[in-house]
């Protein structure tokens, strides 16, 4: 996957995935950007809960990666899934863009 870009700044989805795994309650992670009017595109992260555990909220996911990451990789957007999803082995982001957009709504509305 290329890298995200958000106001001038290239951010590489696999780095933002990696510190969303070690999250206590997150079992996988999928980040991509969509359409931002302002900085070009804003990150979305789609994250799934470990079994048997209470899905994290978004400003509990938010909240982990300050500190973790330089603010402007820190996911704009949080959305818990089923499944992240693959194509093989790697991760599916132009499915994983879809899906975020219907659940955040069109993104020429932002």
């Amino acid at each position: 996957m290329k890298p995200i870009t958000s106001g001038g700044e290239s951010i590489f989805p696999a780095e933002v995935e990696a510190v969303l795994r070690y999250h206590p309650d997150v079992a996988d992670a999928a980040v991509v950007g969509l359409p931002d009017r302002r900085m070009g595109q804003y990150l979305v992260a789609l994250v799934t809960s470990k079994a048997g555990r209470t899905a994290p909220t978004a400003d509990q996911v938010r909240t982990f990666c300050v500190g973790r990451l330089t603010g402007f990789k820190v996911p704009r957007r949080v959305i818990t899934v089923e499944v992240i999803p693959y194509d093989g082995q790697r991760v599916d982001y132009e499915r994983a863009r879809a899906t975020a957009t219907a659940r955040l709504g069109s993104p020429a509305a932002l």
